[in-house]
Parts: C-alpha cells; sequence; structure tokens
C-alpha cells in the first residue's frame, strides 16, 4: 500500500486544487486535445474545434488516426470525456 501511495502525484491543498482545476468551458475550449469515450465503447482523440449543444467537433489531426475531416459527436453518444492534463483555468485577461 505505502508503495501504491509513492506512486501518485502529490496532492495539493484543496485550495489550490479549486484554483489551479479547469472549468467545463476551459476543458472543452478550442486546442484542447481530448479522448471521447463513445457509449459503443470505442474512443476517439483530437483536439476541440467547437463545443455546444448539440455535440462537440474534433479535429483528429496530429493522432494515430488517418481519417481525414472533423468529427462531431453528438453528446447523446458520448459516454464521457477524458481532457489533457494541459486544461487549466483560464486567467483573467490570459489571451485564449
Amino acid at each position: 500500500m505505502s508503495e501504491e501511495r509513492s506512486r501518485r502525484k502529490p496532492q495539493p491543498d484543496s485550495q489550490e486544487w479549486h484554483q489551479e482545476a479547469p472549468t467545463v468551458v476551459d476543458a472543452l475550449r478550442r486546442g484542447t486535445l481530448v479522448r471521447v469515450t463513445l457509449r459503443s465503447g470505442s474512443e476517439q482523440t483530437g483536439y476541440v474545434c467547437d463545443s455546444d449543444e448539440t455535440g462537440l467537433l474534433l479535429d483528429p489531426r496530429d493522432t494515430d488516426d488517418d481519417t481525414l475531416g472533423y468529427r462531431l459527436f453528438l453528446w447523446n453518444v458520448v459516454e464521457y470525456i477524458t481532457v489533457s492534463p494541459e486544461a487549466r483555468r483560464r486567467v483573467p485577461g490570459e489571451a485564449t
């Protein structure tokens, strides 16, 4: 058990974590690398182009998939989205 704990990343205090954690808007902002897991069980990786009440538009370029074009995933087929660790809370006044 102690070996398992030593492999985990250090946990910041709750206030620091809250300040660093991305919001949904930040996590799905244009250019963020995400992995979408669909209800069918398949996974798709790409960069967020846009999202709205309809779904999530991804650009799969620079991923292992050689499919050309953009992909639109309707929200009703999305099980969950894994967001890259680089996504972080936007600081007011920061360039997007």
